[in-house]
Formats: structure tokens, C-alpha cells, sequence
């Protein structure tokens, strides 16, 4: 009798065993920007696999045609046949999140396919700030040197006039100024607790 024959792996890495206590982990998300991560389901049977639904922990989802594809009846794979689905986290919220990866199949061995998936959202501009770096880059983008926007600012918003340069946000590390920004073709540079050097 032929029967169909589910394996997923990681597309990076390798097969993922059924029921693995293992997780697999994603890159670490920062709040509020999507990360995805490639599996490989595979059929490796003789006859059409039948994938009727991919249950994920919350914080992670498919690829939106899949999931609507899935709303409306199941996927199928054919014999030695394999599809790349990318599983992507969003999340707001910091802390780790996780739970099992579950799909639903015609496999008569395995049936619900399980393995858990965890990821850690860390906020929006952790780690450290490199300022050097920074300067650097509002002096490419044509203000004036680091020294003179320095001495600029004082305690208290003040602003120097920039030429012409696209939106940007810089936020140092209390270094010279705390916050610098620009808007439009008119732009201006402003800042906060400077420097007199």
C-alpha cells in the first residue's frame, strides 16, 4: 500500500524529529520587527501528503497565502516533492514567547507532526549605541561638523538649519545631543543636553 511520508526541517540546518523536546529557536525579534525563518516540509512517501492545518504558538505566523489557502481546505504535496513555508514572528510585547508547532496531516505515522518554537523580543534599541558612529553619520548627511553642532546645543532644544537631506533618526547616548532628526527639504537638526566641546 503507498502511503505518504511528512518531514520538516529547518532549511538552514536539518530534519527536525517528530515530537523533538527540543526547540527550535529564532534569531532574537526586536519589538516590533517581523523575523522569519524557513521550514522544509517535505513528502518523502509514495503517495500525496495532505496537510490540513499548521497550528503556531501566538507571536508566530504563516505566510498570509498560506494561511488562506489553508482557510479553505488543505495543501497537498506530492511524492518526493518538498515546499520551503516561512514561519514569521512579530510581537510587541518583550519577553519570551513559544509553544508547539503542530501540523495536521495524512501521514498514518505521524499524523500531527510536533516539535515546540520559541524566539526572544527584546526592545526597540537595545544594546549599546556607538556615537562615534552616529556623528559620523549626521556629519555624511551634511550637518555641520561634530564640534560646531556641539557647541549649538546648549541645555534646552535649540536647532541648526540643514540643506536639503531625507528624513533620518539618530538617537545617541547623551553625547554631544540626545535626539536628532530631520523632515523634508527643510530640514532642521535638533538636540538636547549638549556638549561645550
Amino acid at each position: 500500500m503507498t502511503e505518504p511520508n511528512i518531514a520538516i526541517a529547518l532549511a538552514s540546518s536539518g530534519l527536525i524529529p517528530d515530537g523533538t523536546p527540543n526547540a527550535i529557536v529564532f534569531p532574537t525579534i526586536v519589538s516590533g520587527i517581523p523575523q522569519s525563518l524557513d521550514f522544509l516540509f517535505a513528502n518523502a512517501g509514495s503517495n500525496t501528503l495532505v496537510i490540513a492545518d499548521i497550528s503556531l504558538p501566538p507571536g508566530f505566523s504563516l505566510d498570509s497565502n498560506l494561511a488562506a489557502q489553508l482557510r479553505e481546505g488543505p495543501f497537498l504535496l506530492p511524492p518526493n516533492q518538498q515546499r520551503t513555508i516561512p514561519i514569521t514572528v512579530f510581537r510587541i510585547t518583550v519577553g519570551d514567547i513559544g509553544g508547539n508547532f503542530v501540523v495536521q496531516s495524512n501521514d498514518p505515522d505521524t499524523a500531527f507532526y510536533n516539535f515546540p518554537i520559541a524566539a526572544t523580543v527584546i526592545p526597540s534599541g537595545a544594546g549599546a549605541v556607538d556615537t562615534n558612529a552616529i556623528i559620523s553619520q549626521v556629519t555624511a548627511l551634511g550637518a555641520p561638523a561634530p564640534g560646531t553642532v556641539a557647541n549649538q546645543i546648549a541645555d534646552g532644544p535649540v536647532s541648526s538649519r540643514l540643506e536639503g537631506r531625507q528624513v533620518y533618526d539618530l538617537i545617541t547616548a547623551g553625547q554631544g545631543y540626545d535626539l536628532v532628526f530631520g523632515f523634508g527639504g527643510n530640514d532642521y537638526l535638533f538636540g538636547g543636553r549638549g556638549s561645550d566641546t
